[in-house]
């Protein structure tokens, strides 16, 4: 077996939704996500217009940033179905789950909204 680094054997666990819920939702998922985003707040428009670096710098990051984004979704998502399996196996709630997954659906379409309307 070969030697792997802990962050590619942590990946490859919050991918298949091995990581607990809380911290796959709270620390993956939204400070993650949420400190991805920092970038597009700082970069102004008139910035990308004057610069072609930084405007493909701008690209390059934006493609980055959903690429890493969906890996977060997804990863998240399969945490949330794996914890409510195992609250449903003790008779447990699982209203939290559910909760995660009404905020990352109602996420991705006011990104995918905002995404339209900045393009039009």
């Amino acid at each position: 077996m070969q030697n792997q680094f802990p962050i590619k054997k942590n990946l490859k666990k919050f991918w298949a939704g091995k990581i607990s819920f809380g911290k796959s939702f709270w620390l993956w998922y939204f400070v993650g996500g949420s400190i991805l985003s920092i970038p597009f707040f700082l970069i102004t428009d008139s910035a990308i217009d004057s610069s072609t670096g930084v405007a493909v710098f701008t690209v390059l990051y934006f493609l980055f940033f959903i690429i890493t984004l969906l890996f977060l979704i997804i990863g998240t998502w399969k945490s949330a179905e794996n914890y409510k399996k195992n609250k449903k196996k003790k008779k447990q709630g699982y209203a939290w789950a559910i909760a995660a997954q009404v905020y990352i659906t109602l996420s991705l379409i006011r990104g995918i909204a905002e995404l339209i309307k900045n393009l039009s």
